[in-house]
């Protein structure tokens, strides 16, 4: 059962729509990003991308920074979760206060897309007169 609190926090979350906002902020910067940087996602491409909402989290108490909530946008390799392997590509944060100002987001890639790279290595290989050689 949700406490007082915790009603409370969610409350915020949904009158300022930060779900909503930080899905649209994941939007734009990827479109952003995607057109300075062809290789922004790492060797991924968008859609081969799952993306989920991960949820809320509430910091109250910082050091020396006002209380803030992190609204955040995780995503895999659609090939994964197909595969129910859930280990994440990156995320996206979306930080904003309690009344709904964002204060900062970042982006985060936690792994390449390798696959992306073997293959074209093999292309490569496949036309060098080294590999003719072996083969």
């Amino acid at each position: 059962m949700k406490n007082n609190i915790a009603l409370q926090l969610v409350e915020i979350c949904k009158k300022h729509h930060l779900k909503e906002k930080a899905f649209d902020s994941f939007e734009k910067l990827f479109h952003i990003e995607n057109e300075n940087d062809p290789d922004f996602l790492k060797g991924y491409k968008k859609e081969e991308m799952k993306i989920f909402f991960g949820g809320h989290q509430f910091n109250i108490h910082h050091h020396f920074y006002t209380s803030t909530i992190n609204t955040k946008i995780i995503f895999y390799d659609s090939a994964d979760v197909e595969a129910s392997y859930w280990d994440p590509v990156g995320y996206y944060v979306l930080e904003a206060d309690f009344e709904g100002e964002i204060t900062d987001d970042y982006f985060v890639i936690e792994r390449e897309n390798k696959l992306a790279e073997l293959i074209l290595l093999k292309s490569f290989h496949m036309y060098s007169p080294i590999f003719q050689q072996i083969i």
